[in-house]
């Protein structure tokens, strides 16, 4: 494959560094539809997101460039009220899994539908300047649940340059979007902070500019009980290097009072280094077949509702079964259970 030019790769190096630095109050999508607008030399670029009411949809956000967002926001927003689906050529709220996260031109999403004939072209599309033109988009999800819509417009198709920058870019975006999903419900991301890592079965850190350790949650504690002399290394590595090739997520943390920070998280174990591991845990717990299954999958990091998915079990029972879990292994949560499995 053809590497990007020195422009492009100056470019999304910026796009890469805005989504790994966390403003409180500034949404990633919202400051990055300007540089991806200027990175792909295209017309126009939209993120959106639509929500649950008690009737019908809202949109939760809409961001863009070359859009004027204040108009159409109300208006797409009033539109969505009494949808559910079939306005889309998607379940709007948990995408096909063949179209999720994958950077689609019109001629490709029309495998599916013909999009030009969706509502939402028809209805939505004319009042953001967006009538006639061809569209590369992406279903940014986290597991089964859609985290965005993100694309761009222009009057001609899309080149191969193109759908590759936006593909270079989707890890990252999702990344991003699923931090800022975990810390959403909280006022202070200091208060949020160990509450929404929680869930997330992987050790994670907030670092001062120092190197020394400001916050962790229950896995990260462990971790630095276990090795803290190794741990405080590899995080000081990470943030150094910002991880390029290591084991962690790095993100820059800009909060009022604060300063400058990092949230640093350890990457969600790759499979083949999960499976001997949680085959001794079960055996060592005598863990029935499926618990052991919720194991592996709560051990890759992965929440609940994905669990669920997987399995094709209900999200109640794969709660059942962490308790069961819980119960053998004598710990309390998922982010102990999870250190006990990677201590053994």
């Amino acid at each position: 494959m053809a590497r990007f030019s020195v422009v492009d790769e100056r470019r999304l190096r910026d796009i890469l560094a805005a989504l790994k630095t966390l403003v409180e109050g500034r949404p990633a999508l919202g400051e990055v539809m300007a540089p991806l607008r200027e990175l792909l030399g295209t017309d126009k670029t939209v993120a959106y997101a639509p929500a649950p009411r008690a009737t019908g949809l809202g949109l939760d956000f809409l961001y863009g460039d070359g859009v004027s967002v204040d108009r159409v926001a109300p208006v797409f927003d009033a539109w969505l009220g009494d949808k559910t689906f079939g306005w889309t050529g998607y379940n709007p709220l948990r995408p096909e899994p063949s179209q999720r996260d994958v950077v689609l031109e019109m001629r490709e999403i029309a495998r599916w539908h013909d999009p030009r004939t969706s509502p939402i072209v028809r209805d939505v599309f004319p009042l953001a300047g967006l009538a006639g033109h061809e569209q590369l988009r992406v279903l940014l999800c986290d597991g089964p649940s859609l985290l965005s819509w993100l694309g761009a417009f222009q009057p001609a198709r899309f080149d191969a340059r193109q759908k590759r920058l936006l593909r270079h870019l989707v890890p990252a975006l999702r990344r991003r979007l699923v931090l800022e999903r975990a810390i959403a419900a909280a006022p202070r991301l200091r208060a949020a902070l160990d509450a929404a890592l929680e869930a997330m079965g992987t050790a994670a850190f907030v670092l001062n500019v120092a190197g020394g350790v400001a916050e962790a949650n229950e896995a990260g504690r462990l971790r630095l009980a276990a090795d803290r002399a190794g741990t405080l290394e590899a995080l000081r590595a990470a943030v150094r290097r910002q991880d390029v090739d290591g084991g962690f997520d790095v993100t820059v943390v800009s909060s009022p009072g604060a300063g400058e920070q990092y949230l640093v998280v350890e990457r969600r174990p790759v499979r083949a280094h999960v499976e001997p591991r949680i085959a001794s845990a079960a055996a060592r717990w005598s863990l029935t077949r499926r618990q052991a299954q919720v194991l592996a999958l709560v051990a890759q990091g992965l929440p609940n509702r994905t669990i669920a998915a997987t399995l094709g079990i209900a999200e109640g029972t794969v709660e059942v079964h962490l308790t069961a879990i819980f119960d053998k292994v004598g710990v309390a949560n998922r982010s102990a259970l999870v250190a006990r499995v990677w201590e053994s």
